[in-house]
Formats: structure tokens, C-alpha cells, sequence
């Protein structure tokens, strides 16, 4: 009772060891972003490991995916008159992503 009472409470474990970013993401989500690279890999991992849980509440949610292919331009945060690219560009994009994606169903964020 001192977690919530009589609601469930769990941990749901989506990893997957080197991963990429993209795979977590849509290709929409993916081509608003300079130097990234659509593909039809990219949005597999989102689709097997996130989006099954969208109907349900959540209340918090931890990410690392451990930058394995952060090298090159998906490190490139940009400037002020150069928007962020890559990997910088795609985290803001995974976070409002995975917002969105919980927002569709009411109650559920």
C-alpha cells in the first residue's frame, strides 16, 4: 500500500544492446533531422518494444540507449545558426515521440 495501493506497479524492460537511436524512432521522426538516415531498419525496436504499451498509464519513463552510433554527424549539436543534427536533433525527437504516442489514449500520461 505504500506504492499506490491497490494499483499495479511494475517495471517494463525494453533494452536492447547496441542499439541505435533510429531504431527507436520513426522514420518521420527521422527525417526531420539533418544528417540522419532513413531506412527500413529504423523504427523496429519502437515498434516491437514501445508501442505495444502506449494504451496503458505511465508515469515515468527512463532511456539510455548508450549512444552506440553517436560518432560522425550524430554528434553535432549544432549552433545558433545552425540547427542541431543527427543524434542531436533525434533525442529531442525521441522524447516528443514517445509523448505524443502517450498522449493519443486518454489517461494514460
Amino acid at each position: 500500500s505504500a506504492l499506490g495501493g491497490s494499483r499495479p506497479l511494475g517495471l517494463i524492460h525494453t533494452g536492447w544492446g547496441g542499439s541505435t537511436i533510429e531504431q527507436w524512432l520513426t522514420n518521420d521522426a527521422i527525417a526531420r533531422c539533418r544528417g540522419a538516415h532513413v531506412s527500413a531498419d529504423n523504427g523496429n525496436l519502437f515498434d516491437a518494444y514501445v508501442r505495444p504499451y502506449v494504451d496503458m498509464t505511465l508515469k515515468g519513463f527512463i532511456y539510455y540507449q548508450g549512444e552506440n552510433n553517436c560518432g560522425g554527424l550524430h554528434g553535432n549539436a549544432g549552433a545558433a545558426d545552425q540547427p542541431a543534427s543527427g543524434y542531436a536533433c533525434m533525442m529531442p525527437e525521441l522524447v516528443h515521440l514517445f509523448r505524443r504516442e502517450w498522449s493519443r489514449e486518454p489517461n494514460t500520461t
